[in-house]
């Protein structure tokens, strides 16, 4: 499923090879970059570009404790931290 998603297959255009450069310098060196944030259109490669910093995160040391999840699975989980009075714990999550 998420496997396909890596640097070698995404298709890089004029639009978009800042980003790619970016997200391969974030799987690369994990911690040096952080936040990075992916603006665009849609159909531009912003997910494939964080499911590919994932999958080489993920290769390259599978120790490592990556969460991927969507916006909405993010807001969920920073409102249910806040209602629970959990909020210091979630952001060490």
């Amino acid at each position: 499923m998420l496997e396909k998603y890596t640097f070698d297959t995404f298709v890089s255009g004029e639009c978009n090879k800042y980003a790619l450069f970016l997200s391969r310098l974030v799987a690369e060196r994990p911690g040096m970059y952080n936040p990075l944030l992916i603006y665009g259109d849609s159909g531009l490669g912003k997910t494939h570009l964080l499911h590919a910093i994932y999958n080489y995160a993920k290769t390259h040391d599978p120790s490592n404790r990556i969460h991927l999840l969507s916006c909405n699975e993010l807001v969920d989980l920073y409102i249910a931290a806040i209602d629970a009075d959990l909020i210091e714990q979630w952001a060490e999550y």
